[in-house]
């Protein structure tokens, strides 16, 4: 096989010009820096995915219909579907505001939520530890308007600002604007509670017509107590207060009488929760009463052995009822001359304050009437110097009562005996 002649010029030709093609070798093998720009790989686009939102078809039920369904639950129940939607509210709202009108809450040996509702009563007891603040938000919130009677302890007044309840907008200025009814226990009593309760005492009612309180009351403790019935006549005068007092000692009955000044009650209870009932002298409580100017339309004595010393006052105002309960009276004929001592004295007459016309001058045929007006024994009652008579004691008490004061009224009928 021949080369083609035209081979050998171009050979010839790359000799020739051999220091130029090294050249451009040379050339070719040096590195020339550049700036080469790589653009990063999209990354792929995520599909958004919409959530499927769960849709409430609510039944649309006559609210009619709505409300009987409704009845037929328990106060949980409501509570859980009133958060369903705003027409639920409004109906569950209306239910509670009609069945609610007297709340009980109670906080002593339990140490969980329970809630009782009784409709036909309109009332909703309520018993839970004392620091179930969130829970008696709830029931506040719902109840503060429609609520007319409450029957609580201090330490949940004392500690109303703890409660996540508005009080200062101009449609809710007090935590309960209708409630005229106070029913206040107080068991146990801390300085703490105290501060808590005159700070608040303003905030808590509008205004208030019966109040009473429940006092467990020590000698340790006759002072605080003191501040908290101060507090309530200061800011609720108007109402009518009745105070009772249950003590095991005649002593702390007396230390909390020596602890009050200047208070007017509707009813006086002195009870006593000592099983073996200990003395009370009625003489020193009338003598309490009248230094530290405690007046009392009702007085009650209950489960005390009952003393007093002849010829002294059962008591040195007027008195609509002198009530003896479950007590024994150790010294009938004692008793009896205290009843006629209290009766001799002389009533204050309100004519004395103004000036006397014509018809004040003139004299007066009426009978006086009773200091005490009313005098009732109930209970299993014992007559120390009637008990010869069994089961007749109390009517020969009667008689010697008609004998002396004949316009005053006498009522046993509650009263009996164990055979």
């Amino acid at each position: 096989m021949t080369v083609p002649s035209v081979i050998e010029p171009a050979i010839s030709f790359i000799d020739a010009k051999c220091d130029d093609v090294i050249m451009e070798s040379e050339a070719a093998d040096v590195e020339i820096p550049m700036e080469i720009v790589v653009q990063p790989a999209e990354t792929p686009k995520k599909k958004l995915v919409r959530k499927k939102t769960m849709r409430r078809n609510m039944p649309a039920l006559p609210d009619v219909v709505m409300r009987k369904v409704f009845s037929s639950l328990t106060y949980r129940e409501l509570c859980k579907s009133e958060v369903t939607c705003k027409k639920w509210q409004r109906l569950i709202s209306d239910l509670l505001r009609r069945d609610i009108q007297e709340i009980s809450i109670e906080r002593f040996g339990t140490s969980q939520i329970i809630v009782v509702h009784q409709p036909p009563f309109r009332r909703l007891n309520i018993t839970c530890p004392a620091d179930s603040y969130d829970f008696l938000t709830g029931v506040v919130r719902r109840s503060r308007q429609a609520a007319l009677k409450l029957t609580t302890d201090l330490h949940f007044l004392s500690n109303m600002d703890k409660l996540a309840v508005d009080v200062e907008s101009p449609c809710y200025r007090t935590y309960f604007a209708n409630v005229d009814d106070l029913w206040l226990l107080i068991v146990t009593i801390d300085e703490e509670e105290v501060a808590g309760f005159e700070r608040l005492a303003e905030l808590l009612f509008n205004q208030l017509s019966n109040v009473t309180m429940q006092c467990h009351v020590h000698v340790k403790t006759s002072s605080m107590i003191a501040r908290c019935i101060k507090s309530l006549t200061r800011w609720y005068s108007t109402a009518d207060l009745s105070l009772e007092i249950h003590a095991d000692t005649a002593e702390a009955v007396y230390d909390q009488l020596s602890a009050l000044v200047d208070l007017n009650l509707y009813k006086l209870k002195i009870i006593c929760t000592e099983f073996d009932s200990p003395e009370l002298n009625i003489t020193r409580i009338a003598t309490l009463l009248a230094k530290n100017c405690i007046r009392t339309k009702i007085l009650t004595f209950r489960e005390w052995s009952l003393s007093c010393t002849s010829s002294t006052l059962l008591t040195s105002h007027p008195m609509d009822t002198l009530r003896i309960s479950s007590c024994d009276v150790l010294t009938i004929d004692n008793f009896l001359k205290a009843m006629i001592a209290t009766e001799k004295q002389d009533a204050p007459d309100p004519k004395k304050a103004r000036i006397a016309s014509k018809e004040d001058l003139k004299p007066s045929r009426k009978r006086k009437p009773p200091f005490i007006k009313r005098f009732e024994i109930a209970g299993q009652c014992r007559l120390r110097g009637l008990e010869f008579l069994t089961n007749k004691a109390h009517k020969e008490l009667e008689k010697m009562l008609k004998t002396h004061f004949p316009l005053m009224e006498f009522d046993c009928s509650e009263i009996y005996y164990f055979e």
